[in-house]
């Protein structure tokens, strides 16, 4: 079971957009500007999200609701669990694509 302990600074994400990419990970902007990254392949243990897990095309229909991300299916996460489980976009990139 996932757990945090998180001071009041660090609760109250508001997801602006969700895109899907490959293999079930998806690129995530933040109301603070933040852009993240996370692979959803981590909860698939939990009931709630084995439509998704079984379905790529359900999963690709991923889309904001809320403060949150939505499947068709009902699937949600918390969008503060979506953060910190997330990894900044920056450290997703190989440097040598982007030329540095």
């Amino acid at each position: 079971m996932i757990s945090y302990t998180l001071d009041e600074n660090q609760l109250w994400h508001r997801v602006q957009k969700a895109q899907p990419l490959n293999d079930h990970v998806i690129l995530l902007e933040f109301d603070n500007s933040d852009y993240r990254v996370i692979n959803m392949k981590q909860f698939f243990t939990f009931p709630v999200f084995h439509g998704i897990a079984a379905n790529k095309d359900l999963f690709n229909q991923v889309f904001v609701s809320g403060r949150t991300i939505e499947w068709p299916d009902g699937a949600t996460l918390d969008p503060d669990v979506l953060y910190h489980e997330s990894m900044p976009l920056a450290q997703c990139i190989k440097p040598e694509l982007v030329g540095a």
